[in-house]
């Protein structure tokens, strides 16, 4: 199986403001406050969904069904859009 490097959310962040697109910058202060404010576990299926690994490679690699992952990707959808931490 090919190894995918791990791109961190910080460094997406880095490229986006390396391109001078400061249009994003206030999109972007929301999604981190709402990003560091996942659950461990959602954060982690974020984290390998953005490098582009398939959801049935995360379930995988975390030991879980396909179906969790596709529930751990649309509530943190939710969250982003709505822009807030709803526990």
């Amino acid at each position: 199986m090919r190894r995918l490097k791990r791109i961190t959310f910080k460094e997406n962040l880095a490229y986006l403001l390396s391109k001078d697109e400061w249009d994003v910058v206030e999109l972007m202060d929301n999604w981190c406050w709402v990003y560091d404010r996942l659950p461990r576990q959602m954060r982690r299926v974020v984290d390998l969904k953005i490098t582009g690994c398939s959801n049935k490679a995360i379930a995988r690699k975390l030991r879980c069904s396909v179906n969790s992952i596709c529930n751990h990707l649309l509530k943190a959808k939710k969250r982003i859009l709505r822009g807030e931490n709803i526990l």
